[in-house]
């Protein structure tokens, strides 16, 4: 792993709360959590199809879970691995590739 000269910019935990990448509770593959108009969560599957959409509701944020959860099903977040006796987790791709450039910099 080679290192960055400068730290990225700043975010919040909220910068990165468009879209979730979720373990599919029908097939175990990468599904994605996403809010369709009017602010209504839709989990959809694109290996097995499924799809599920909730009402309109306050998001649930729990760190600390195991596994590390979306807020709006509760399903198992896709991008997890073990780390140090805990579990390092992401939200998506833009959250991964932001935890990389902020381990990797001096």
């Amino acid at each position: 792993m080679t290192k960055n000269d400068a730290r990225p910019e700043a975010k919040l935990i909220w910068d990165f709360m468009d879209e979730f990448l979720v373990e599919c509770p029908n097939c175990q593959s990468k599904a994605i959590v996403f809010c369709r108009t009017a602010g209504t969560p839709r989990m959809s599957c694109t290996a097995c199809v499924k799809t599920m959409d909730l009402e309109a509701r306050y998001l649930t944020l729990s760190f600390g879970g195991e596994p590390p959860v979306d807020p709006y099903f509760n399903i198992p977040l896709w991008l997890r691995i073990p780390c140090v006796g805990h579990t390092l987790w992401a939200y998506n791709q833009q959250h991964l590739e932001f935890l990389r450039a902020y381990v990797t910099s001096e």
